[in-house]
């Protein structure tokens, strides 16, 4: 009795030691005020924390940043942009553009993602695409391309319209792909920038304020319309862990800003990444060739790679080594196969692998140099002796004749 005593009250300390973790760790989400939100890890994509971030929602001047990331892709920095009446006549946040101003490309992209200025974004989307609507159409094929399916864009500034959604979800994956953009993340990080226009000259500051007030913050792009309220996508890194936060539909500016930092430092707080694998780093040996002819090859990985932990999850991935070649020649640097790593039954990642050295193919007789040297040989040696054979032979000759003379001689 005395044991069964002990061992109920051992379970009963750690049910209750559970259900008080558990209660601390739902107490620890963070409260969000805007209608729609999402946390995701960079690197991984993993979703950390979400509030209805599949509800469709207009987007507001978040959508420049895909606008910003088209020209980027397809356009050239350098390029002149000749401003349009329609850009011109544009509602909403302006940089004053004038008829048939010019504009390089890049001058146009830093104005529609710290201004947020509307008539820059019509300019470099007929610039683009030819028109708002041909404009329109690349950035639903880019969509479409990156797999999401709850967005659709009409306009490149954001303005509503009602064709014109997206999801925090959608605009998390969108700001990610963005964020590979080494260019975008330059734009996306500046806080200020001189502007020369015909109608204005000054210095732009980014509308952006997350990047001037939270440690880290690297980007990416806030919106606001009457329709949809204040949005943002935020973006921040600190030791190697990198969150993209998205919220729309926060009432007021300022708990847009409360909304960002609370999921920002939801990531920080409670999740870290583990190294694992290092870039450089030797994960195999492979054997090349036969048994009578082999080298071995050191297989180094060409990237880093973490994974991310907490949220009551502390399972880590299980690593695979897929070859895809094992056979010479193979060269230095080599891509042979690559790592794999698995959690659970999905793969989460991968990383590519490399031989150290170069590694040729045995010498054998089907190589044409050795058949060739071989042939070039036995020429030699087959001259040798027919010279041989010949010297033989005359020198056979003129003992004989020389026989003959003295036999001669002597009768």
């Amino acid at each position: 009795m005395i044991i069964i005593r002990k061992i109920t009250i051992i379970l009963l300390a750690i049910a209750i030691l559970l259900i008080h973790t558990s209660s601390v760790w739902a107490a620890s989400e963070p409260g969000i005020k805007g209608q729609t939100a999402v946390l995701i890890d960079v690197q991984s994509g993993r979703v950390l924390y979400e509030k209805d971030a599949h509800k469709q929602w207009a987007p507001a001047s978040t959508t420049k940043a895909l606008s910003v990331l088209l020209a980027l892709e397809k356009g050239n920095l350098n390029d002149i942009v000749t401003v349009s009446e329609n850009a011109v006549d544009v509602e909403g946040t302006v940089i004053w553009l004038r008829k048939g101003e010019k504009q390089t490309l890049e001058n146009l992209l830093y104005v529609m993602m710290l201004h947020s200025a509307n008539d820059a974004a019509v300019a470099v989307a007929e610039h683009i695409g030819g028109s708002t609507e041909g404009f329109a159409k690349l950035m639903n094929e880019r969509v479409k391309t990156s797999g999401l399916k709850d967005t659709h864009f009409s306009t490149p500034n954001g303005l509503t319209a009602d064709d014109h959604y997206s999801t925090a979800y959608d605009m998390a994956m969108i700001a990610r792909e963005a964020m590979k953009n080494a260019k975008f993340r330059e734009i996306a990080a500046t806080k200020s920038r001189p502007w020369r226009g015909i109608d204005w000259n000054g210095n732009l500051t980014n509308f952006n304020s997350l990047l001037s007030i939270y440690p880290g913050a690297t980007g990416i792009k806030n919106g606001y319309t009457s329709v949809s309220d204040w949005n943002l996508a935020a973006s921040a890194k600190r030791d190697g862990e990198n969150y993209i936060a998205v919220i729309f539909g926060s009432p007021t500016k300022q708990a847009l800003w409360e909304d960002a930092e609370k999921l920002l430092d939801y990531g920080f707080d409670n999740f870290s990444n583990v190294s694992l694998v290092a870039e450089g780093e030797q994960i195999a040996d492979l054997s090349i060739g036969s048994a009578e002819h082999s080298e071995v090859v050191k297989l180094v990985t060409q990237a880093d790679f973490s994974y991310l932990i907490g949220g009551g999850n502390a399972d880590l991935p299980q690593r695979k080594l897929v070859l895809e070649k094992t056979a010479v020649p193979i060269e230095k640097n080599e891509n042979l196969g690559y790592v794999a790593f698995i959690l659970g039954e999905e793969e989460i990642g991968r990383v590519a692998v490399k031989a150290d050295k170069a590694v040729s193919e045995p010498t054998t007789w089907l190589d044409w140099w050795v058949r060739f040297t071989w042939v070039m040989a036995g020429l030699f040696i087959l001259r040798i002796l027919v010279r041989f054979f010949q010297k033989r032979k005359k020198r056979k000759s003129f003992y004989n004749n020389y026989s003959r003379r003295s036999r001669s001689f002597g009768r």
